[in-house]
């Protein structure tokens, strides 16, 4: 009967908070579930997705943004996605996505390989 109480008081976390967001869809071992994901708004047949690659981008100069993906994908080996949950705010948003493009676009010809 104590169990039962226990999951009574369980808080169900809302898909909405990056960190959950990040888990259920970030998560190497999560790729079925984000291929699928991605297909339904996407349109597009995924073959393979890769959740390896850091969400992180670091500074490259002292003044410059520190950017913090919520989920960066590469699909059909080919393709780099970066996946965004954005609830407020959403003034920036074209910003904040062009920036993000910007620095996966920059750092692949930097490199001249994968992120």
């Amino acid at each position: 009967m104590n169990d039962i109480v226990q999951l009574q008081e369980f808080t169900r976390l809302s898909p909405k908070l990056d960190v959950v967001f990040q888990s259920l869809f970030g998560e190497v071992g999560s790729e079925k579930f984000t291929s699928k994901f991605l297909e339904a708004i996407l349109k597009k047949k995924i073959d393979s997705i890769d959740l390896s690659k850091n969400p992180i981008l670091r500074r490259e100069y002292l003044n410059d943004k520190l950017g913090i993906l919520d989920i960066i994908a590469k699909i059909n080996n080919s393709e780099y996605c970066n996946i965004e949950m954005q609830v407020a705010g959403q003034d920036s948003i074209i910003e904040r996505i062009l920036y993000y493009w910007g620095r996966i676009y920059t750092k692949q010809l930097e490199s001249r390989k994968e992120i």
